[in-house]
């Protein structure tokens, strides 16, 4: 699980970087354009789906019911847009995202119970409140979006807390 988390952190800082150098002042449309790898493929999936959309509406009964599958922004658009604006307004914090989340497989999830440290106790006092709740906010996201249990990542033996 969290080699898939890491994955999508590394896609989450292209999506981020990428809105920075093109149109940080419209996030919204850079997180579109990044999906679709740019304007001209945004325009020509939004024409096909317009076609499709036109013939469907002509031809298929339950047009209603479909409609809502046949949109160019996936279903988890908004919390994407809302994820990415966070990490936008935070960059000392989140540029160690990645770190505590090597800090969380090696110390927390990997070893025997007996072995585990918080990512608290591991970082000491250089531990960062807020990267950790950036960390869980990416793994709420995708939690929320894909089906994935939280049970995989142990929030309480992350932080520390005993049970």
């Amino acid at each position: 699980m969290v080699d898939y988390v890491i994955l999508f952190t590394i896609a989450m800082f292209k999506l981020c970087s990428y809105i920075l150098r093109t149109c940080l002042s419209d996030v919204k449309t850079g997180t579109l354009l990044f999906l679709y790898d740019g304007a001209y493929n945004l325009d020509k999936y939004m024409s096909v789906l317009d076609m499709v959309n036109k013939r469907f509406k002509s031809t298929v009964k339950n047009y209603d019911e479909l409609r809502e599958y046949l949109d160019y922004k996936p279903r988890f658009f908004e919390s994407l847009v809302e994820l990415c604006i966070t990490i936008l307004r935070r960059p000392k914090e989140s540029k160690d995202i990645l770190r505590y989340m090597d800090v969380v497989m090696y110390t927390v999830i990997f070893p025997k119970k007996e072995a585990r440290k918080s990512s608290r106790m591991f970082f000491g006092n250089e531990y960062n409140e807020i990267t950790a709740k950036l960390m869980f906010d990416i793994f709420d996201f995708l939690h929320n979006n894909t089906g994935i249990s939280n049970r995989m990542l142990p929030r309480n033996a992350i932080l520390g807390i005993d049970t």
